[in-house]
């Protein structure tokens, strides 16, 4: 695709379900590091792996140092495969399109907002919005059967695997600040307008 303009990167912990966005500009290795930082330090959990897709944003020696660096296991999906990635590419519209929609932001000045906004996003579906996991599927006669986990919040499912919820909560107090930030949801719509004035690639004001 030619041209700038900003891209969404997205990041989900296959045991929680736990969802991280954050908005670069264009796919960058610099511009990947930085939102790959930014997710590692609100992540409320201990990131001991990072499975990626074969793109250069992800493959090269900014992010390899970095991982290393903080102990991360680097791994990557298969070629062609693109369906290895599902658990990012289900959120596209759930997280992403839904509310962003699908015009490009070709104004890299949005960046500052947008991030802003994406995080409280994510702590919004996070800590609210529940979701169910498929635990099985088989076929009877002409139908598929599929089989869900019980509705459960990202945030309790991710408090529950920890080895000592306690401690949990102890070194991450900010949760509990998460949890009065994100009370109040009109944060989120407060700043949501300005993507309304943004305009495609190519348009001027």
């Amino acid at each position: 695709m030619g041209g700038s303009f900003i891209w969404t990167l997205t990041s989900v912990d296959v045991a929680s379900g736990w969802t991280e966005l954050r908005a670069i500009w264009n796919r960058g290795q610099h511009a990947s590091l930085q939102g790959l930082e930014s997710i590692y330090h609100s992540h409320p959990f201990t990131l001991l792996g990072l499975d990626s897709d074969n793109g250069g944003a992800f493959l090269n020696y900014h992010v390899y140092n970095w991982l290393k660096e903080k102990g991360i296991h680097q791994t990557r999906s298969r070629p062609y495969f693109k369906n290895d990635q599902a658990y990012v590419e289900q959120k596209n519209y759930t997280h992403v399109r839904g509310l962003l929609g699908y015009d490009r932001l070709a104004h890299q000045e949005l960046l500052p907002e947008l991030n802003e906004l994406l995080s409280l996003w994510s702590l919004w579906k996070n800590l609210y919005c529940v979701t169910m996991k498929q635990e099985s599927c088989h076929r009877e006669g002409s139908k598929q059967v599929r089989r869900h986990s019980k509705k459960k919040l990202h945030a309790r499912t991710a408090i529950t695997r920890q080895r000592d919820e306690d401690e949990w909560l102890a070194s991450e107090g900010k949760a509990l600040q998460w949890l009065w930030q994100i009370t109040h949801s009109k944060n989120i719509f407060t700043q949501e307008p300005f993507i309304l004035i943004t305009v495609p690639l190519g348009s001027k004001f």
